[in-house]
């Protein structure tokens, strides 16, 4: 059995790190606490210690000497297999970027030799803060990973990213993280992800877009690293965060992200392209240089122009340079209405695979429902948390890597 450290900081969401440790053992995995004072004001250890079935430690100087010998804060972790922190506030987030040890946990994890994973929650204008980004992008630099935040209502009332991502997430990316074999064999592949949604400009404060978050090509990006492949992802405009050993490129328009795509696909081998990105089809012809003035024929005087196929593109590059390739499909009405169009369209673009996706219930959702459509018309209908999903999507385009002889 696996021994988890659970963390647990000062914040509302404290109240998930017992549906966080009941699916740890679900699974499991031997769940073992470490409280800040702060967090026993929003939980209480008898709680944690009933449903971990381990005595709750919250003082590095009274730690339960029946179970750990010696000194605390470095014995504690010697036999687990990581550190999880769920929720991490800002203030701990800052403990661990500046190296600071004063209490139990924080000196627990500046003493390991173990992973550690970070789920951070915390108000959206904290998150937003420029303090805490530098603190954010420090952990990372250190090889401390970090799983959401997610967007949405806070229990204070603001809307928007801070929000700890759910517990059902955080215990698929445990155990696909650690505790599972990497049974993918994507060691040295070179993969390539679009992501996120493309905006197109028409005037310096106006453009059309879409509401996609950029989980699901996140997912296959952090899947993808967790299972050893060189991992580059061209994204849109998303608050969605990755891995800081994961090549990220930020793009905003399609034409950018056409670009981009075809300068690694010609510049680096490409082994896999997943375009996952919801590009916009079409773009103004001309971009307004001030602001359009709200008359009666503003819009039929816009021009727009068709945006370069990017999935077509890549596709019909020399033998040399294509990639396998996997499209993506978002349609509004029940997936298996469109059979003949998902087979028309995965021909059309010289798609190796297709993954089509229900929207837009999907954008920004943990879970979703998606197809897998292969050639022949073969295909199967999935249900899950993109995290998994993204495993299952992976799996499949191995598979037929496999079968196809693909080089």
């Amino acid at each position: 059995m696996k021994k988890i450290i659970l963390g647990i900081t000062g914040g509302i969401a404290a109240y998930k790190s017992c549906e966080v440790i009941r699916l740890l053992k679900k699974s499991n995995f031997d769940v073992h606490v470490i409280m800040t004072e702060n967090s026993k004001k929003f939980i209480t250890p008898l709680t944690l210690e009933v449903l971990s079935n381990n005595k709750v430690q919250t003082n590095q100087w009274n730690l339960h000497s029946d179970i750990y010998d010696g000194i605390s804060h470095i014995n504690y972790s010697k036999n687990a297999s990581c550190i999880l922190v769920a929720p991490a506030s800002a203030n701990f987030i800052a403990k661990l970027a500046n190296g600071i040890a004063d209490d139990l946990l924080s000196s627990t994890c500046l003493a390991r030799k173990i992973p550690l994973i970070l789920a951070p929650s915390m108000n959206t204008h904290m998150w937003e803060n420029p303090a805490t980004k530098r603190n954010i992008n420090q952990v990372k630099d250190d090889g401390i990973n970090i799983i959401g935040p997610n967007t949405g209502f806070q229990a204070c009332g603001d809307s928007g990213i801070g929000r700890m991502i759910e517990p059902a997430e955080i215990s698929d990316y445990i155990k696909n993280s650690f505790f599972k074999k990497n049974n993918l064999p994507l060691n040295k592949l070179n993969i390539l992800i679009t992501a996120g949604p493309t905006y197109e400009a028409i005037d310096p404060v106006r453009g059309i877009t879409n509401l996609s978050s950029g989980k699901m090509g996140f997912s296959i990006a952090e899947e993808a690293f967790r299972n050893g492949a060189n991992v580059d992802i061209i994204c849109g405009h998303s608050l969605q965060d990755c891995s800081s050993t994961i090549n990220r490129i930020n793009v905003t328009s399609a034409k950018e992200m056409f670009e981009r795509v075809l300068t690694h696909c010609k510049t680096k081998k490409i082994d896999i392209f997943f375009s996952v990105a919801a590009i916009a089809d079409w773009r103004p012809k001309q971009i307004k240089k001030i602001k359009l003035k709200k008359e009666k024929d503003t819009l039929d005087n816009i021009k727009w122009i068709e945006n370069p196929d990017i999935l077509s593109s890549v596709a019909n590059l020399p033998k040399s340079l294509r990639p396998f390739t996997v499209a993506f499909a978002a349609e509004t009405n029940n997936l298996t209405n469109f059979l003949p169009q998902l087979g028309e369209k995965m021909l059309k673009k010289k798609a190796n695979l297709l993954v089509a996706n229900k929207v837009p219930e999907s954008f920004g959702a943990c879970d979703t429902r998606i197809m897998i459509f292969e050639k022949k018309n073969k295909f199967k209908i999935f249900n899950g948390s993109k995290n998994l999903l993204a495993k299952e999507i992976i799996s499949k385009s191995i598979e037929i890597m496999k079968n196809e002889k693909w080089k």
